[in-house]
């Protein structure tokens, strides 16, 4: 069984339109307010960073004392995808019947949007009589993906994509990715998977000028870039430290915003090139009116990215990036089941992740 949810919206209006595939019916759109979404959106996100402040990566389930509060504003963000203010309000009202009864685990959920709100899927409850344990919440039901309409279109017949014309960029903030390195929670494996990739061609940046050096090198060969930094804002931070000063002053910050990052890895309008962005920074899913991350993850030749929904651990950010990156880069598994295997293997703080990508996107093994 597949659910299809296609969004769309005007900014100017505050409106959002929904229109619903339901066990291949094809559902009348409604529209709802944008501001009441954004501001559901923003409660789930705010109860997941308070996550991440008191996790220590020993625990099971960093999740467990906040599962009522998720509960909560899940409900709130579900009832407001059916408040419908304009449109077919009784499609509205029908399709949330239907999700009343909890569909079967792992049924497909694909959401395709022109960009103007991207919600954390994960966490939006089902409206399940009794539930139990995040039994309501949407990742115990849904496989979802969510793909974009202003992306380039990903040609299956380049698919998987060859090894010897395929680059990874890694641009790291030094400081914070020295320190996960070190960390006792990053496994033989992982460590002996970074090696493998800091051996990879183009290798590691620490600063935006010679991530825009090095992008001008690899723009027309078919890549991965993967940023493991620091967020405030619409800003993304780059640190290094000067070897011969260890003080203060010894460290250097890199600052970029997404207008300049979108500069930055922009591809010339004939590229036939296909990238992925890989955006290991606190709430690099979020976007704000069809600017921020994924304006640059669905610009020419992109097709997408891997993000996170609230603030990440920088460890875990690591281990995150690693191993699914493992999966894409070394043992041929596309996109989706890159994302579907470290979800599995790093349950349940992989629910902090969300994917913006092309699920179809793969590469033939270039980790040897």
């Amino acid at each position: 069984m597949e659910i299809r949810l296609h969004i769309s919206g005007d900014a100017d209006q505050g409106l959002v339109s929904l229109s619903w595939l339901v066990e291949e019916s094809q559902q009348r759109p409604y529209e709802v307010s944008k501001d009441s979404l954004a501001r559901a959106s923003l409660d789930i996100r705010t109860i997941l960073s308070k996550v991440t402040a008191a996790d220590d990566l020993e625990c099971n389930d960093p999740f467990d004392p906040f599962k009522s509060e998720l509960s909560r504003a899940g409900s709130v963000l579900f009832s407001n995808l059916f408040a419908a203010v304009d449109g077919d309000r009784q499609t509205a009202e029908d399709v949330r019947d239907y999700f009343s009864e909890a569909p079967p685990p792992g049924t497909s959920f694909l959401v395709t949007t022109d960009g103007l709100v991207h919600l954390p899927w994960n966490f939006v409850a089902l409206p399940l009589h009794s539930p139990t344990q995040y039994s309501d919440l949407f990742f115990n039901h849904f496989s979802v993906r969510v793909t974009s309409l202003c992306g380039s279109i990903l040609q299956q017949r380049r698919l998987p994509l060859q090894s010897g014309n395929f680059r990874i960029l890694f641009a790291i903030h030094k400081p914070f990715f020295d320190q996960a390195l070190k960390s006792k929670h990053l496994s033989p494996k992982e460590r002996e998977l970074w090696d493998k990739m800091a051996a990879l061609e183009v290798g590691t940046r620490t600063d935006w000028v010679s991530c825009e050096q090095a992008w001008d090198q690899i723009s027309n060969y078919d890549s991965v870039i993967s940023i493991l930094g620091h967020s405030e804002g619409d800003e993304i931070h780059l640190y290094e430290i000067d070897p011969a000063n260890r003080d203060i002053d010894g460290i250097q910050k890199y600052i970029t915003n997404y207008a300049r990052l979108l500069a930055c890895f922009r591809k010339r309008a004939a590229s036939r090139s296909d990238s992925l962005l890989m955006l290991n920074v606190c709430s690099s899913a979020i976007t704000k009116d069809r600017y921020g991350p994924l304006a640059v993850a669905y610009g020419t030749g992109f097709h997408g990215l891997i993000g996170s929904e609230a603030n990440v651990l920088n460890v875990f950010a690591l281990k995150y990036s690693l191993n699914f990156l493992g999966y894409l880069l070394g043992e041929q598994k596309s996109v989706g089941e890159a994302f579907d295997l470290t979800k599995h293997e790093l349950f349940p703080r992989s629910l902090l992740y969300s994917c913006y990508a092309d699920p179809r996107f793969a590469v033939q093994p270039i980790l040897v």
